[in-house]
């Protein structure tokens, strides 16, 4: 079992600046010829089928349930919710969520960037009397290890530091050197153009992305702006330069469907 999974795993692709130039996720048009050649290569990191299918139902299922306990859960209308589940065929991870207007959306956040969203900043993923989905613990450890594996030297030092340290006492807590931020949009829900918060946070941002396949753009003044797709079950890694020189957002394009992010965020440094 240990190998077929290992043989699995070195198959995920993995894409950097380095060679994105030709590839089918990226938009280039509108960056400025010399833009990219400044960017390190590991600014921007995307695996495009991070998680398969199963997995991608087993980790969303799981932050559903947390979502629903912190934010309350959706309400009950059977005709509704017959409806979502008439709409897609069996095994789409869309029936996974309920039905849009059972869901009680925020309209905007403290700052005006999220629009059409529900949120929750997590400790840990376990949801206090339910029972977890079986699998869980290990799709959780591959993306922890697939933020370290990402992260600057200086974010690695301090994950080593604090190497068994948890924020809860639980098997689905978060690492200490970890944030951890549950996102839920609406079809009509968007992240308006920011630049993450450099205080509270660190040097490297991990999203996984659950549903809708979304456009993500990152925007220079100066520079220009390129984008990037993120299909569902893919994660991708901004850092260093890409993150402080440049606003990110999630455009809503032609979408229809639900989408759910977990984003993953080394702590600030120490000063």
């Amino acid at each position: 079992m240990l190998k077929r999974t290992l043989v699995r795993l070195n198959k995920i692709e993995r894409i950097n600046l380095s060679n994105a130039s030709n590839n089918r996720l990226f938009n280039f048009s509108n960056l400025k010829s010399d833009a990219l050649s400044e960017l390190d290569k590991e600014d921007f990191v995307i695996y495009p089928n991070y998680l398969n299918i199963e997995e991608q139902k087993v980790l969303l299922k799981q932050l559903l349930k947390k979502l629903d306990r912190v934010c309350g859960k959706p309400r009950r209308n059977t005709n509704l919710q017959r409806q979502h589940e008439e709409q897609y065929e069996e095994g789409n991870l869309q029936r996974a969520f309920c039905h849009k207007d059972m869901y009680r959306w925020q309209t905007s956040h403290f700052d005006n960037v999220i629009t059409g969203y529900r949120e929750a900043n997590v400790r840990s993923m376990t949801v206090p009397n339910v029972v977890s989905e079986e699998g869980i613990l290990g799709i959780l450890k591959r993306l922890y290890g697939c933020l370290y594996d990402n992260s600057t030297e200086l974010t690695k030092l301090q994950a080593n530091d604090m190497k068994d340290e948890r924020l809860e006492d639980d098997d689905l807590s978060v690492p200490k050197w970890i944030q951890s931020h549950i996102l839920h949009l609406s079809p009509d829900g968007t992240i308006q153009a920011h630049v993450d918060n450099q205080e509270a946070m660190g040097s490297t941002i991990m999203g996984l992305s659950l549903g809708e396949e979304r456009l993500v753009e990152f925007n220079n003044e100066s520079k220009g702006s390129f984008l990037v797709r993120l299909p569902s079950g893919s994660v991708y890694i901004q850092k260093s330069k890409l993150r402080y020189e440049y606003k990110h957002s999630i455009l809503q394009g032609n979408c229809r469907d639900q989408r759910l992010s977990l984003m993953l965020r080394d702590q600030p440094s120490p000063k």
